[in-house]
């Protein structure tokens, strides 16, 4: 038996511009036909003094993180990846390469490295017994 259920959806426009949205800036959004890792390393040349994402130390081995956040700029961003796309310059096509790390900012640094380089990467998660 097949059922066949009819949604009806009402779209209305939107004002982009009230007070509820920020302003749109077009030169800081993403170029749509560009991967992530591109428009990363667009961004990281734009803002290179920004920070790109903050972490607490000791969130992933601990179970009591610095009550802090450190920041990592986009200079220094792309200077991580700049560093482990070297550490696997290695690596041929057909070779496969798996990131196992708990949740950290290394871990997102290593998978914008492999993308860059046209490599998959297979994230495998860390559970605890």
């Amino acid at each position: 038996m097949i059922f066949c259920l009819t949604f009806q959806i009402a779209v209305r426009s939107h004002d982009f511009t009230s007070a509820s949205h920020l302003p749109l800036q077009l030169d800081q959004e993403p170029d749509l036909a560009k991967t992530i890792p591109q428009n990363f390393m667009e961004a990281a040349y734009k803002y290179p003094d920004s920070n790109f994402l903050a972490y607490r130390a000791g969130l992933s081995t601990s179970h009591l993180p610095a009550p802090n956040y450190t920041f990592i700029t986009y200079k220094q961003a792309a200077y991580y990846i700049h560093k482990i796309q070297h550490a696997i310059q290695h690596l041929t096509p057909g070779d496969r390469c798996a990131i196992y790390a708990k949740n950290s900012p290394l871990w997102l640094l290593s998978d914008i490295a492999l993308q860059l380089k046209y490599y998959f990467s297979a994230h495998i998660r860390h559970l605890r017994p």
